[in-house]
């Protein structure tokens, strides 16, 4: 997964450099768990909460946000992103092999940015597409890749409002348990 934070990164000019950051760098994997409810082989609901490496912020030895009322003590520091999404799905079997998927969601949740800058939220859309493959009766994998956009705003101080736009390329090993549907 990636946080994407050089989209508010420095260009040449000095007075973007004093409110914006200098480098962004993401420090690992994306990791997740996710709980759905299969309606029938083509419909699901997912509930999913993924947490993004933390992304290394280095800012402008002019910074601004060293002084009141942003008072950081460092200029590097560490910024967290998570989501919470509620997600819907449409699964489309391919005529050659029924195990195999071709699937689509969409949905809306929360994304979150935590750092010593700032602490804030936003709701969000979410979008995704992938392909799963039923194993057994009772186990799946899928692969996909999922979206959602953050915020940001030409400011002053750009970083105060800014919540990384997040993607992902996923792999899901899930189990389903049996309730009403049986597949």
């Amino acid at each position: 997964g990636d946080t994407d934070w050089n989209q508010v990164g420095n260009d040449t000019d000095e007075t973007v450099a004093i409110n914006s950051l200098d480098t962004a760098k993401d420090s690992g994997l994306a990791w997740g768990v996710i709980v759905g409810y299969q309606f029938s082989k083509l419909f699901a609901v997912e509930g999913n909460f993924t947490r993004f490496a933390r992304t290394t912020v280095n800012l402008d030895p002019l910074t601004i946000y060293q002084f009141p009322p942003y008072n950081l003590k460092e200029l590097s520091f560490k910024s967290s992103t998570e989501t919470y999404l509620l997600l819907f799905k449409v699964m489309v079997p391919f005529a050659f092999n029924n195990n195999l998927n071709f699937m689509v969601n969409v949905g809306f949740g929360s994304i979150l940015r935590s750092d010593p800058l700032r602490k804030t939220s936003r709701l969000a859309p979410s979008f995704g597409a992938g392909f799963n493959y039923d194993m057994t009766k009772r186990v799946f994998s899928e692969v996909g890749f999922q979206y959602t956009p953050g915020f940001g705003r030409a400011t002053e101080t750009p970083l105060i409002d800014y919540i990384p736009f997040v993607y992902s390329i996923h792999y899901k090993l899930g189990l389903r348990f049996p309730l009403f549907y049986e597949t």
